[in-house]
């Protein structure tokens, strides 16, 4: 005899649902914050998502050839990013980061920086944002309004990556 409470046909369907959900866990994500602040191009940073227990490639682009980087890693900020003149934004909290590198650009202006993220799998969830500094002996040239004043700064930025730990 078939059970007439349609719930109870649906029940089984449902368990199986929740226990697939509760079993995989947070999704691993990447999220790119603001855009890079650069010379002649603007450099962006990319990244796979950050899968614990797997590795992860964190990516530069279109940046100065050849050039000693830095990354930039903080807890996300409490509030926005930060202004710091000429259409620079940090998009770490500049309170509470630390600085990983020196790294390379290669001769195209590209960085490929692998990560294996061997965590603890109680950390899924967690959150991060990452930003590349990269030197640049050249600059971005500053045109300054007529009677302004404009500094010549010896670097560029990448955009900032919010990256959020996950089991999937």
């Amino acid at each position: 005899m078939i059970n007439p409470n349609p719930l109870l046909r649906v029940l089984p369907v449902l368990l199986v649902l929740v226990s697939t959900v509760t079993s995989f866990g947070q999704v691993a994500t990447t999220q790119t914050l603001g855009s890079g602040w650069g010379a002649t191009t603007q450099p962006e940073l990319v990244a796979t998502r950050p899968i614990i227990g797997s590795s992860m490639v964190v990516a530069a682009f279109k940046c100065i050839p050849n050039t000693e980087s830095y990354f930039f890693v903080s807890a996300p900020p409490t509030g926005s990013a930060t202004h710091l003149g000429s259409g620079l934004y940090a998009q770490i909290d500049l309170g509470t980061f630390d600085v990983f590198g020196p790294v390379y650009t290669d001769a195209s202006g590209t960085l490929n920086f692998p990560i294996h993220l061997g965590l603890p799998t109680n950390l899924a969830g967690e959150q991060a944002v990452v930003q590349m500094y990269v030197t640049d002996p050249l600059g971005p040239v500053c045109v300054a309004p007529q009677g302004g004043t404009c500094s010549q700064f010896g670097f560029e930025v990448t955009n900032g990556l919010l990256l959020t730990l996950g089991l999937q």
